[in-house]
């Protein structure tokens, strides 16, 4: 039996359901003329960065487009009208192309893998996605044990996708109970680094420009990284920058288990305060 809390967040559900929502669709279709993709893994403020981006309006709506969770739900809308690929995607640009005809996507790697060709039933597609897009933003974590500890959390509570209006308190109480578990954070920790060397593998092939993005830049210099952003996909294209639209919710339990981990690996480890 699990001795895991079932006590979890309800902010990824509702967060999936405004992000099928028509409300999010811009009012208008129009072709795309640039295409771009987030390169990232989990836990490193990839839907900061996405939200913040679409709502500047120039950006597209650079979602999750092959998230497990919301693909079930967008299957569940609209059934076998888009079960083919090709028919997918044009969908999805139709309604998340911003006035500008820019189009992009957030892309993890466990998604190019396995749910990719597991929800379209063709192994060749999510190179068809990479080859699709011109340019690339590969967002980074330096500190990894931090991110996979992050991920640990947020797999036990659910505590991903949190907006800025949450209740960042009751977060951090929700998320009290939270087990010690050293074997899970190790394999979590293992696929962090994985999916990072995975990326860079691949950009250091490509001729395609790629800007380099680290999570600690974007949350210790939110306007200065955004705008690096916008301009590396749409150059001097005029906009606003948004309020942070998600909560940073990193608690006194992240840096506890990050010391139990490090204590149980290595009893003379410790973090520098």
């Amino acid at each position: 039996m699990s001795n895991e809390p079932n006590n979890k967040s309800p902010w990824m559900e509702i967060t999936l359901e405004r992000q099928l929502s028509e409300e999010r669709d811009f009012a208008e279709s129009v072709p795309v003329t640039k295409k771009y993709g987030i390169l990232c893994g989990h836990r490193m403020g990839s839907n900061l960065l996405s939200e913040t981006l679409y709502l500047t309006g120039v950006m597209g709506d650079p979602m999750e487009f092959y998230n497990k969770r919301w693909l079930a739900k967008f299957r569940a809308k609209y059934g076998a009208q888009y079960q083919s690929f090709q028919d997918f995607y044009r969908f999805i640009q139709s309604r998340r192309t911003s006035p500008n005809g820019v189009f992009g996507y957030n892309l993890k790697v466990d998604q190019f893998r396995n749910i990719i060709p597991n929800q379209f039933g063709d192994a060749k597609v999510g190179q068809l996605i990479l080859r699709d897009t011109e340019r690339f933003v590969f967002l980074r974590r330096r500190d990894k044990l931090d991110q996979a500890i992050s991920a640990y959390i947020g797999k036990v509570k659910d505590t991903f996708r949190i907006p800025a209006e949450a209740n960042v308190d009751e977060i951090h109480k929700l998320v009290e109970d939270v087990p010690f578990a050293p074997a899970q954070i190790n394999n979590i920790l293992g696929d962090c680094i994985m999916f990072d060397k995975a990326w860079e593998a691949f950009l250091q092939k490509t001729e395609k420009p790629v800007l380099e993005v680290y999570y600690e830049d974007l949350t210790a210099d939110f306007e200065g990284v955004i705008e690096k952003v916008v301009a590396f996909v749409v150059s001097d294209q005029e906009f606003s920058l948004p309020e942070q639209p998600t909560a940073k919710v990193s608690s006194p339990k992240n840096r506890e288990l990050k010391e139990q981990f490090l204590r149980y690996i290595s009893p003379q480890a410790h973090l520098s305060l």
